[in-house]
């Protein structure tokens, strides 16, 4: 039996998703905002979709991603490489399962 509520925990969900505040990316050494399309709790996990708008025109790779919180400090970040040609859109998804283990 689990220690922890469903009503506790999605209570906690919640607090997770109202305290990110902004997607960022980088290219180069530069940070650059995304836009949070949605912030959503889907069954035990928190999902986050963003739009990396903004990314300047032409080939470009993006090296890493970043979560901030609602007070302007990273809440997560992974690094990674996603190449976008010409005027393709960058859309990226995180999902974070929240359980008792």
């Amino acid at each position: 039996m689990a220690f922890w509520t469903d009503t506790f925990l999605n209570k906690r969900r919640n607090d997770w998703i109202r305290s990110i505040a902004k997607v960022q990316y980088r290219i180069g050494s530069t940070w650059y905002d995304g836009v949070i399309n949605s912030k959503t709790i889907n069954g035990n996990a928190i999902t986050v979709i963003a739009d990396m708008a903004g990314v300047p025109a032409g080939n470009q790779t993006i090296s890493e991603i970043r979560l901030i919180d609602e007070g302007g400090q990273v809440a997560g970040s992974k690094l990674d490489t996603i190449t976008k040609t010409g005027s393709q859109g960058v859309l990226v998804k995180f999902e974070f399962p929240l359980t008792e283990v």
